[in-house]
């Protein structure tokens, strides 16, 4: 793992892509934006037909390393391919239609490296599809590895954790839904509970074309999710999926929040 900037521990930040013409750069110029300097930011598109991956080519920096798989492999696929090539000390993730504050890493960063801990992520707020904000999401200032399993707690945009703790992680290439949760529930096995930092250190678009929208379905892929990535039999499975269903409602009922 590189430490090398300025002693400051080198962070990879997973951006999958697919369709974001729209939105990619605005996300993108947020990482590059970062007051914390040493990063890479590993984009990988997944099969846009939009123009999206010529458009990040043209920015020219050199801590934007491009990967592109000719055939869309979803958004576990496309995290698997940047997870596998990070070599930064703490992994960090990006949606191509998200944004972070100026000083997210610079935070978080401190603030893992601070008190020790391996795995942290931080309160958000949610904006329509032109930006404006509509509300914020909080979360537990500890998430405990049990209540990981109750509920998808994090949002991926907020979340880091330490590599060197946790080891190369992938996720199960089935899961077209839930796979970042899947990335959270391997980590806690390894890392002890997740630190939530009460600032909202980044903005999650609510769009309907983004690679983590249509949720829908998501009942059936809470169960996918602990029957395959987790390997619990399949009566355990139906409970955790049931289980996350209630933790589900009670998380939007007791976090989302109109104010900080």
């Amino acid at each position: 793992m590189q430490t090398e900037m300025n002693n400051r521990p080198l962070v990879s930040v997973v951006m999958p892509m697919h369709n974001n013409a729209k939105f990619v750069l605005e996300s993108v110029d947020s990482v590059l934006s970062q007051t914390y300097r040493n990063f890479e930011l590993l984009v990988v598109d997944d099969g846009s037909s939009d123009g999206s991956f010529d458009l990040v080519s043209k920015i020219g920096d050199p801590r934007i390393k491009l990967f592109r798989n000719e055939k869309s492999l979803g958004a576990a696929g496309a995290r698997n391919v940047a997870l596998r090539n990070a070599k930064g000390k703490y992994v960090a993730f990006l949606d191509a239609d998200d944004c972070w504050e100026p000083n997210k890493l610079e935070t978080q960063i401190g603030f893992m490296e601070s008190n020790g801990v391996h795995f942290s992520c931080s309160y958000y707020g949610v904006m329509d599809s032109v930006g404006n904000l509509l509300y914020y999401m909080k979360a537990p200032e500890t998430i405990t590895k049990r209540k990981m399993y109750h509920c998808c707690y994090l949002g991926c945009l907020t979340a880091i954790y330490d590599q060197t703790v946790t080891g190369v992680l992938q996720v199960d290439e089935r899961l077209k839904k839930r796979n970042d949760y899947a990335i959270w529930l391997q980590a806690i096995e390894k890392t002890g509970p997740c630190i939530c930092l009460k600032s909202s250190l980044a903005k999650y678009r609510l769009n309907e074309n983004g690679i983590s929208s249509k949720k829908a379905t998501l009942l059936k892929w809470h169960y996918c999710l602990f029957r395959w990535q987790m390997g619990k039999n399949p009566i355990a499975a139906c409970f955790y999926a049931v289980l996350n269903v209630f933790f589900t409602a009670i998380k939007k009922a007791k976090y989302r929040a109109k104010e900080l």
